[in-house]
């Protein structure tokens, strides 16, 4: 075969590959990517960098690319028959370092969450978010919105004899998009879904890294910018209340979110968003 034909195969593959994954990813697994994103950022992400990423960066092009977890999710049913060849298709390649047993099972488990329907009523009860924000131009007359959100996932210390120990490792992700305002109309939490978070990243990620009883260390996530906040901590029983603020959006570049937002209702607000954020968290022991 010439190598003029051997080129034009190859750019009719890339091209092939290319189409194939124009469909967006939230089309091939709609329902679950709040819980997924727990596995791939604590995870699946240590995986791809150390044994992935040397080949499949932002230099690869269309199905090839594992950068970020939108690609990562389009190519993972592809991913996992790479890893399990048993042929030249092998992923990696022969003489690079393997993947190991488990590590193979973490792809798996990627997968299956995300073809899987969340379980978000079973939780509800057991952890809530509630956050305040604040409006109008007057710091000694300004008037605080408060709200929640419907979708938290999370992986507590389930195995603690005490109640402050549910905090050992936890985690938790929360689904911007399920934000909630206690209006009739719904007036409010539309314009805050469509208006300030669509213009954010979809999930905000929360890590514990140190407990006591009288405070709680947790590496935030928002916007794709990692700050660590301390929580004041009250037990209550079987129960932990954790109570801290976010002293500056700004630091999450919130600066787009707050301008779109502003067209929308900054009449009803002078145009004046306070940039802290008032969160508690609320967490209780299942019975």
């Amino acid at each position: 075969m010439s190598n003029y034909r051997l080129i034009l195969i190859y750019l009719i593959g890339i091209f092939f590959n290319i189409g194939c994954v124009s469909e967006s990813s939230d089309k091939l697994f709609p329902s679950n990517d709040a819980e997924a994103r727990v596995i791939f950022d604590e995870q699946l992400s240590t995986i791809l960098n150390t044994k992935c990423l040397s080949c499949h960066n932002f230099h690869s092009e269309g199905s090839s690319r594992y950068d970020s977890f939108d690609k990562t999710k389009s190519a993972i049913s592809n991913i996992i028959k790479r890893i399990n060849a048993t042929d030249n298709a092998i992923m990696p390649p022969l003489g690079e370092a393997v993947l190991t047993t488990v590590e193979k099972q973490v792809f798996e488990n990627f997968l299956n969450i995300l073809n899987s329907e969340p379980d978000v009523n079973a939780e509800a009860s057991k952890c809530t978010i509630f956050w305040t924000a604040y409006k109008y131009q007057n710091f000694d007359t300004r008037v605080g919105v408060s709200g929640t959100f419907d979708e938290v996932f999370y992986n507590l210390n389930n195995n603690a004899e005490k109640t402050i120990d549910l905090l050992a490792n936890a985690n938790i992700i929360i689904n911007t998009a399920s934000v909630n305002i206690d209006d009739k109309e719904g007036v409010r939490t539309t314009n805050v879904k469509s208006a300030f978070f669509a213009f954010l990243e979809p999930t905000i990620t929360g890590k514990v890294i140190e407990y006591n009883e009288k405070e709680a260390v947790v590496a935030l996530s928002l916007n794709g910018i990692n700050k660590q906040m301390v929580f004041e901590v009250t037990e209550k029983a079987d129960q932990i209340l954790l109570k801290g603020k976010i002293e500056d959006l700004g630091f999450f570049k919130w600066d787009q979110a707050f301008d779109e937002l502003n067209k929308v209702c900054g009449e009803f607000h002078e145009n004046k968003l306070w940039p802290d954020i008032d969160i508690k968290v609320s967490i209780s022991r299942k019975e």
